[in-house]
């Protein structure tokens, strides 16, 4: 597996905020028919670094395709799965936490797989930038699926269209 090739220069919304990116002959739009469906009993394939690409099929954006800086998954412990299953003031329970970063993150750019769903971004601010990636199918090398942004381009209250499109998110390194 190659390296993808960034070639644009990182936004300004923050580390977690995706960068401008040539398209890589390693991340198809659609996952390859070999990989299995992704299931809970399946996170452990998702452990380790991995460059998580994502394409815009909305039309929303000029920008067709964007990356993530490496992204380090691991598997949440019983403590973080219980904590995150509480519910209470500012705080969004998780249905079914399976992975977190493995890397500090700020708050507001927290990284996390919850019931098959990789989400970038702060589930618990009133306002935030998140992205929702529903993972659909897993190998050994990469995963795939479809995403959505909670990001509108237009102002407060608009109708816009939000981005969406597919994603893939290749693994980085033997073993990373």
């Amino acid at each position: 597996m190659g390296l993808l090739l960034l070639i644009g220069c990182a936004t300004s919304a923050g580390p977690n905020r995706a960068v401008t990116l040539a398209p890589s002959p390693a991340c198809a739009p659609v996952a390859p028919t070999a990989p299995v469906p992704y299931t809970a009993a399946r996170a452990s394939m998702l452990v380790g670094r991995f460059s998580v690409s994502l394409i815009d099929t909305s039309g929303t954006y000029a920008v067709k395709m964007s990356a993530w800086p490496s992204v380090t998954l691991r598997l949440a412990d019983a403590a973080e799965r219980a904590a995150a299953a509480a519910g209470g003031s500012g705080h969004v329970a998780r249905t079914d936490l399976q992975l977190v970063s493995a890397r500090p993150v700020p708050r507001d750019g927290a990284i996390e797989v919850d019931a098959g769903v990789l989400w970038f971004g702060c589930r618990d601010c009133a306002v935030a930038e998140r992205e929702r990636l529903v993972i659909g199918a897993v190998s050994p090398e990469a995963f795939w699926g479809t995403w959505t942004s909670d990001v509108s381009d237009g102002p407060p209250g608009s109708r816009t269209r939000q981005p969406a499109g597919s994603f893939c998110a290749v693994r980085e390194g033997p073993g990373a």
